[in-house]
């Protein structure tokens, strides 16, 4: 049944972008864009952990990928390119095989960061990963429920994480900006020149929403999410 499901479906990638979280493990997110899926985990001690994988579809009568089957093939003994359902191995990145973000004909390979296979693969014959779903392995179904973004804890995770990897992630997963408090009480306003009793300390990351003047609009991603204005030189 599931692997007649399967074949009904007409996989669209676009429509499994965004951001889910497990049913199983609430701690654990993957966060869907393009043609890269991140596996997004915090462990107790609040250290965030990424890892990324590439899915999508590939032409079955591409010849780059049939002439690497050949070699994979002497190696490893993998059975014949145009019979294959599904072979485990990570097309290496030098061969510039073109992942596609949408199944442009039925033979075409669904590819999931090391596992290639047809959509419909029976499970009894080989674990397998399929496009419809997140993961179907030895037929346990792992379910994913969608949700708006990450929390709040994680987001600060992240932002720590890309200035020690020197690398925005933030920015390129979420298209948000954050800065940084840099002087050691920044008291947030309502609206400029209109103080709060609130106040953010140095070292404070902070989403910036928009610029006025001399001023910033800011939101901060504390225990709960809020939003004021801060000084442009209160922040770097």
């Amino acid at each position: 049944m599931i692997s007649n499901l399967s074949i009904a479906q007409k996989v669209k990638l676009s429509d499994m972008h965004g951001t889910w979280v497990s049913a199983i493990n609430d701690s654990y997110f993957l966060l869907f864009s393009n043609d890269t899926l991140f596996e997004i985990g915090l462990d107790n001690e609040y250290i965030i952990h990424v890892y990324n994988t590439k899915v999508g579809f590939i032409d079955r009568k591409n010849p780059v990928l049939l002439d690497h089957y050949k070699k994979e093939k002497e190696i490893n003994g993998l059975i014949d390119a145009d019979t294959i359902w599904m072979v485990t191995f990570d097309i290496p990145e030098d061969l510039n095989i073109e992942i596609l973000k949408e199944q442009k004909n039925e033979n075409d390979y669904f590819y999931y960061g090391g596992t290639l296979c047809y959509l419909g693969i029976e499970p009894e014959d080989l674990p397998s990963k399929v496009g419809s779903r997140f993961e179907l392995i030895n037929s346990n179904v792992f379910v994913y429920n969608k949700v708006e973004r990450l929390p709040n804890e994680y987001l600060r995770a992240l932002y720590k994480k890309g200035k020690k990897d020197n690398k925005d992630y933030l920015k390129s997963f979420f298209n948000m900006d954050f800065k940084e408090i840099k002087i050691p009480k920044s008291i947030i306003h309502s609206a400029p020149n209109q103080p709060t009793k609130m106040y953010l300390i140095k070292g404070d990351e902070v989403e910036f929403l928009e610029e006025q003047g001399e001023w910033y609009k800011i939101r901060f991603y504390g225990k709960k999410t809020i939003e004021g204005w801060v000084r442009k030189s209160d922040v770097e």
